[in-house]
């Protein structure tokens, strides 16, 4: 049997505290932080925490601490 899978549109307008957005569980708090181009990575907890307090407040406004740094590639050294 194939399974689908659909997201549900995410309203981060619709939770009232960090408690109840550990409900949604890692994975979908990763998906939301990173949308948003923030740190994805910790606890449960901390990703909820992180998530919540963005409510509200435009990015511009938010720590710089809760950004993700931009991705760097770094150059592999071929030694013969």
């Amino acid at each position: 049997t194939d399974y689908i899978f659909i997201l549900a549109e995410f309203h981060l307008d619709n939770y009232t505290s960090a408690e109840e957005l550990e409900y949604l569980g890692l994975g979908r708090l990763k998906d939301e932080l990173s949308t948003r181009g923030l740190k994805c990575g910790g606890t449960l907890q901390q990703r909820a925490q992180r998530l919540f307090a963005t409510k509200g407040v435009p990015l511009d406004q938010l720590d710089p601490s809760f950004f993700a740094k931009p991705t760097t590639y770094k150059k592999s050294n071929d030694k013969k």
